[in-house]
C-alpha cells in the first residue's frame, strides 16, 4: 500500500502546485525522495526517523500527504495530543480544486484519525479555589498552561507533573493517566499571612543586650573592686602615711590597675543598664497591657558604686 502511495505521491507533487508558485524541480525531487524514505522507515517501525523525513519534506513542499503521514508517526509514538494537532493542521489546509484527489483523501484520513484519537486521549480538569484576586500560574510537564482559554487539557496516557505556583509557594502533583481517563486536580490557595513589621523587635533586642552588658559590667566592677579593696587594706599597713617603700611599689601599681578596672566596669555597666532600661521602657507595644492582678515587675536600681534589680508583686 505504501509503495502505491509513494508512486501517487510523486505524481501528485509533479503535477499539482501546492504554493501559488510552482515549486522548483530540485525541491520536488528532494521532497519526493524524503517522502519515500519516510514511508520505508514507517514500514520498519522507525517512527521518530520517519517523522523527521516527513517534516523535512513538508518544509520543502507543504502538502496534506506529508502532513498526515507525519501525524501518523506521532500517533504511533504515543504522542496522541500532538498527533491531533498535526491532523487538524492538515484538515485546515485550503484545498484547491486543481489538486490531485490524493490530497483530498489525505485530509479526509486526517479528519477521521483526529476524531478517533479524541476519544482515546485523557483529559485533565484543574480546579483552583481561592480569593478572586489571587495571582497564580500553572505548569504542566514544565510547560505553562493557560486555563483562561480552556478549562480542560488533553493528555497523552502516562505520567505527568502539574505545578501550581502562588507567590513564593509551589504545589507539585505527580500522577498517571490511562487511555480516555478524565482526571480532576483541585488546588486551594491559602491567603498569604501578613505579619506587620514589628517596630519594637529591634528596640527590645538592643534593650536586652544592653541590660546583659550592663549586668556583666557591674559584675566585673564588683569583682575587681573587691580585689582592689583587699590590696588597699594591705597597702595601708605597708605604707604608713601613704608613703610606700620600694618593696611595695609593684603592689601599689597593681592596686591602681584593679581600681581602674573596677571603676570602668561600674561606669560602663551603669551606662549600659541605663540605656537598656530606657529602650525597654520606651519600646512600642503591639499587645494590650496586662491587668495589674498577679503581675510581677522587675525594676533596675542604681547606687553610687552598686547596681541591681528589684521586683514587686
Amino acid at each position: 500500500m505504501h509503495c502505491v502511495f509513494a508512486t501517487v505521491l510523486a505524481f501528485s507533487i509533479v503535477c499539482a502546485p501546492i504554493h501559488a508558485q510552482t515549486p522548483s524541480r530540485t525541491h520536488r525531487e528532494a521532497a519526493i525522495a524524503l517522502g519515500e524514505e519516510g514511508l520505508a522507515l514507517l514500514d520498519q517501525g522507525e517512527y521518530a526517523a520517519a517523522l523527521r523525513k516527513f517534516d523535512a519534506a513538508d518544509e520543502l513542499i507543504p502538502a496534506p500527504t506529508f502532513g498526515v503521514r507525519a501525524a501518523m508517526c506521532l500517533e504511533k509514538m504515543g504522542h496522541w495530543v500532538e498527533a491531533i494537532h498535526r491532523y487538524e493542521q492538515v484538515v485546515a489546509i485550503r484545498v484547491d480544486p486543481s489538486w490531485p484527489e490524493i490530497h483530498v483523501k489525505a485530509q479526509q484520513e486526517a479528519r477521521v484519525r483526529a476524531e478517533a484519537l479524541r476519544h482515546r486521549v485523557a483529559r485533565l480538569e484543574v480546579s483552583v479555589v481561592g480569593p478572586p484576586d489571587a495571582q497564580y500560574s500553572l505548569k504542566l510537564d514544565a510547560a505553562p498552561v493557560d486555563l483562561d482559554s480552556t478549562s480542560t487539557v488533553l493528555l497523552n496516557p502516562g505520567e505527568h507533573v502539574l505545578e501550581l505556583i502562588h507567590g513564593t509557594t509551589s504545589d507539585l502533583r505527580r500522577f498517571q493517566v490511562a487511555e480516555a481517563e478524565h482526571r480532576t486536580e483541585r488546588f486551594t490557595l491559602r491567603p498569604p499571612t501578613d505579619f506587620p513589621p514589628s517596630s519594637s523587635s529591634l528596640h527590645g533586642t538592643v534593650g536586652w543586650v544592653s541590660i546583659a552588658l550592663g549586668v556583666t559590667g557591674v559584675l566585673v566592677g564588683s569583682v575587681t573592686g573587691y580585689v582592689a579593696y583587699e590590696k588597699k587594706n594591705d597597702l595601708e599597713v605597708r605604707c604608713p602615711k601613704r608613703i610606700c617603700p620600694p618593696t611595695a611599689w609593684e603592689d601599689n601599681q597593681s592596686y591602681d590597675r584593679w581600681r581602674t578596672a573596677s571603676t570602668a566596669g561600674f561606669v560602663g555597666g551603669t551606662i549600659a543598664l541605663g540605656l537598656g532600661t530606657l529602650l525597654l521602657l520606651t519600646e512600642p507595644s503591639t499587645e494590650p497591657a496586662p491587668t495589674a492582678t498577679g503581675r510581677f515587675s522587675l525594676k533596675p536600681w542604681f547606687g553610687a558604686t552598686t547596681a541591681g534589680f528589684g521586683g514587686e508583686f
